[in-house]
Formats: C-alpha cells, structure tokens, sequence
C-alpha cells in the first residue's frame, strides 16, 4: 500500500472512529434523556392515581368489582391507567389500555414492593409500565406509550449511520487529496533518486513549499545534489589535471626508455645523464601521484579525531625537519601562539606544504621565516614573490607561474593546503614580503578566546 493510501485510510479510520463514538455518545445520551423523561411522567401520573385511590377508598372497600371508570382531575389522559387489587386481579375499569399484569406488579400489590417498572407490549405497541403500592388497595398501575420514542430513536440512528458513511467517505476523499499534496515531495525525491540510480545523471533541484518536515527533506535532498554536483564537477577536473600533469612525465619516461633500448651505443656520459633524467622523472611522477592520492582524499572529516594542537609545536617540528632535509636555515617567531582544535597529521602536512613550497622557490641565501601569530601561521620568503594578478590562484590545483613552471612540482602543494584549512574552517592567504618575496599562510578559528591575529599585509 503507497503512502498516500495509508494516509487516507488512515484518516479516514480516525474519522469514522470519531464519528462512531459521537454519535454513540449522542444516541445513548438521547436515550436517557427519552427514559428519563418517560420515567418523571409516570412518577407524576402515579402520584396523582395514588391521591385519588386514597380519596375513593371508601367506595372500593364496598365494591371489590370493576366499577366505571374514572378520570383523574385536571390531568390529561395521555397515560394508561388502571389499579391492582391486592390479590392480583384489575380493580377498575382500564383508562386507556388493558396493561398487563406481570409478577413483579402482583408482588407490589400483595404489599411485598413498594414499586416496579415494566417494558411489555400490548398489540405490538410498547410501554413503560410503572406499579407503585397504593397501601391496602393494592396498586395503581400506569404505563406510557412509547412508540413515538421509539421512532425517534430508529429515526436517530438512521440520521447518525448515514451521518457516519458520509463524513468517512468525505473525510477519506479529503484526506487522499491532503496525503497527495503531503507526499507530493517525497514523491519527487523518489522520483529523483530513482532517475539518478539509473542514469547516473543528477537530478534537478526539487521545489520547496513551507518550513515543515518534508520541506526539510527536500531542503536536505537539494543540498545533497549540490554536493554531489561539486563532488563530480572537482573529480571531473581532478581527472582533466591529473591526465595532462601526468601526460609529460610519461612521455618523458616513455621517450627515454625508446632511448635506452640503444644503451649499448651510447656513451657513458650521456647514458648516466640519461638515467639521471628517468630517475628524476620517475621522482617527479611519484610525488605527483603522492599528491593526487592525498588531494582526491576528503580533507573533511577522517579517522583522526579533533582534538587540542599547540601551533607552535607543529611548526617547530616541520621547520626542524626541513632544516635537516635541506641544509636551510628556518627561523620560527611566536607572538601569543594558540592551541587550535585541529588533526594533528593534516595540519603538519599544510605547515609542511607551505615550508617547501618556501624553500623550493627562494634562492638558498634567502632567509626563510615562519611567524606564529595567535592561530594564524604565514611562511615568509624573499624569492621571486607572487605576482599580484596571480595571488588569486595560487591556490588552485595544478597551477603555476609562469616563473614557477620550470621548477619542480606538481602544483598541487598550496592546494592542499587549502583543502586542509578549509576542513578546519579556516582560510588561507597570500601577500607580497615587504623587500621582495611572498608571504603564504593560513588562519584557523580561534577556540580558546584568545584575541584575533592581525590581517596579513596586503598590496
């Protein structure tokens, strides 16, 4: 069963429900109100037959026969009326109708009740019969058509049977159009999902109405689709990078070994300049599929947690490490550093991305300087600089200078760096060194209060 059938059965179950108790509740309640009226009637009629037993008392002890009838003063004949000797036999001529006579009646005339009611029927009619003792005499008896009731009350719940159908069967047609506009949304989203399981083919965004739960939904769909639109847009251009990075390594590599298959005429000169240039080659082409692998990685969330680095010490660690590697002098200043929430392995490798960067485009008598500045970490240079038309894409995956594109590289580094600041809700930046050189860097949120960095130097 859709959803929609369910929603419509469902209401119009709880409609039905609904209406059967009220009109269940209104039924009885009529009812009662009916016997109850039935009931004072009768007390009343009693009452008034009971008063005028006591004034006739005189004439029914000399005559124990049924004698004329009499009609009770100032009170309509709307009752039948008829009174009980105390040996069981009707001591009067009936007004109205012959009621019968049940035991329960006999028992209040033999003076062993003081009353009782009855529901007989006399010639298919139905009455209230009510005997009440009338002391010596024996008892007054009368009864109250009830057949009028009676159809008020067939009548009744006909009205609320047919009141019932007709408000189930509006309240399911109501309820089908309501479910219908309800489960309109998620019928697109399935319809989207379906398309996009067999296509491979992103959907278009899905209309969104209200602020209720299922226009949440469809908010949180279409932001699936936007990241997954950019997820496949960046593959895409990954791949288209990668494959024109990776197209002269391997025709370098492929042209060389073409080469070697001749090793045996060449000298010995050219054949060690030869595998010097496949070696670099082949080093080259390894740290850029290093580098691919680590950028086509989520820089988001990883199996290593959050937890406190101290920036400095993650600093002091990479320059050390780069001095050793490179026979450079790094110096590293601290002005108030922060502890940052942060993964550790991710943001050593965006410091480290930054200091080689660094020392592979100044010249080696240049000075390298890493500053830690509360949360923000700037590597300073006095090499070439960056050019301020190209501090825009410094950034960028696989770009680079025009100065820069002789050197070694991939350019993927300072897009790392990126990805990595950017997991952590940080930024990065660039500038120009005051004396010549660049100055790159980056700022993470401040999570210990401690007061904001000063904005780098800009041009």
């Amino acid at each position: 069963m859709s959803l929609r059938a369910r929603l419509a059965l469902i209401l119009g179950a709880t409609v039905a429900l609904t209406v059967a108790l009220a009109s269940t509740a209104g039924y009885v309640l009529t009812r009662n109100e009916l016997r109850q009226q039935a009931d004072e009637l009768l007390e009343t009629r009693a009452e008034a037959v009971t008063r005028e037993l006591e004034r006739r008392e005189e004439r029914f002890e000399r005559r124990r026969e049924p004698s004329g009838g009499f009609l009770l003063p100032g009170e309509r004949l709307d009752v039948a009326v008829q009174v009980i000797a105390p040996d069981g036999d009707i001591a009067s001529v009936p007004i109205g109708v012959q009621l019968p006579v049940s035991d329960r009646a006999r028992a209040v005339a033999r003076g062993d009740a003081e009353r009782a009611v009855d529901e007989v029927a006399v010639d298919g009619v139905p009455y209230l019969v009510l005997t009440r003792s009338a002391g010596e005499l024996g008892a007054a008896q009368v009864g109250i058509d009830r057949s009028s009731d009676d159809a008020v009350l067939r009548g009744l719940r006909a009205r609320l049977l047919l009141l019932g159908v007709l408000g189930t069967a509006a309240a399911a047609a109501i309820g089908w159009i309501v479910a219908g506009r309800t489960v309109q949304p998620v019928r697109q989203l399935t319809g989207a999902a379906e398309h996009m399981a067999t296509t491979s083919e992103l959907a278009d965004p899905i209309p969104v109405h209200g602020d209720d739960e299922v226009a949440r939904l469809a908010v949180a769909f279409n932001q699936m689709l936007d990241a997954l639109a950019q997820s496949r847009a960046q593959q895409q251009r990954l791949v288209q990078d990668a494959s024109h990075e990776l197209r002269t390594p391997l025709t370098s590599l492929r042209t060389n070994a073409e080469v070697l298959r001749s090793a045996d005429r060449l000298d010995p000169d050219d054949r060690r300049r030869l595998l010097d240039d496949v070696t670099a080659e082949v080093d080259e082409l390894t740290d850029l599929v290093r580098e691919l692998v680590e950028l086509a990685q989520d820089a988001g969330p990883t199996d290593e947690p959050l937890r406190p680095v101290a920036l400095e010490d993650i600093v002091r660690e990479v320059a050390s490490r780069a001095e050793r590697r490179t026979d450079r002098t790094i110096t590293v200043t601290a002005r108030q550093p922060a502890t940052v929430q942060a993964r550790p392995a991710q943001l050593t490798r965006a410091v480290a991305n930054l200091v080689g960067n660094a020392t592979k485009f100044s010249p080696p008598d240049t000075a390298i300087t890493v500053e830690v500045t509360g949360t923000r970490v700037a590597v300073v240079d006095h090499g070439p600089g960056i050019a301020v038309a190209d501090q825009d894409h410094v950034f960028e995956r696989f770009w680079r200078s025009e100065q820069a594109r002789s050197a070694p590289g991939s350019g993927l580094g300072l897009a790392i760096v990126d990805q990595i600041v950017r997991a952590h809700e940080g930024r990065t930046f660039v500038a120009e060194t005051p004396g010549g050189g660049a100055t790159v860097g980056f700022e993470l949120p401040d999570t210990t209060g401690a007061p904001p960095a000063p904005d780098p130097p800009t041009t």
